[in-house]
């Protein structure tokens, strides 16, 4: 965002400049619509020398005023282009490391996804062996339903199902 945002600062810089341009030019082309007028004026004789040397001496000054508003305007306007191209350099990069660092959380994640569908299959396969090999199905119990067994209580289920080989009961149920 602060990218488009430089963009189109830029953008509008360059349409102000686009601009400014045009008026100098039109200024140009009317001054130099003045001047042949006021020469084909004294190529009828109209001028005096008096109104000649009057006249250049006011538009030598025009111009000087107009070359040290243009030199202005042309400095402003390389210092925002070289500050905006600064801050876009300054946010590519920021943007550069913001992407990579994404790249590897991503890669992370996938990681860790396969590390848990692993497990998964693992859990499963695991469960499956407990059920055939104890002959058992799994009881879903509530967090509020189990208690703690005691070590005499785990003593008790391991002798009862070595004794008989029978399925162990739960004591206290």
């Amino acid at each position: 965002q602060a990218v488009q945002e430089l963009q189109e600062s830029l953008r509008s810089l360059r349409l102000e400049s686009d601009r400014q341009q045009t008026q100098a030019q039109k200024e140009y082309e009317e001054r130099v619509q003045y001047l042949l007028g006021r020469i084909n004026d004294r190529q009828d004789g109209v001028l005096t020398d008096a109104d000649a040397q009057d006249d250049t001496s006011q538009k030598i000054g025009f111009l000087q005023e107009q070359v040290a508003m243009l030199d202005k305007d042309n400095y402003y306007y390389k210092q925002s282009n070289t500050n905006l191209k600064r801050k876009l350099r300054e946010l590519t990069g920021a943007g550069q490391h913001e992407r990579e660092a994404l790249e590897a959380a991503r890669g992370e994640v996938e990681a860790e996804r396969a590390r848990n569908e692993a497990l998964e299959v693992e859990l499963s396969n695991l469960k499956g062996y407990v059920q055939r090999s104890l002959g058992t199905s799994s009881v879903r119990v509530s967090r509020q339903e189990l208690r703690p067994l005691s070590a005499q209580d785990v003593r008790d289920l391991r002798a009862s199902r070595a004794g008989e080989g029978s399925k162990p009961s739960t004591p206290g149920y």
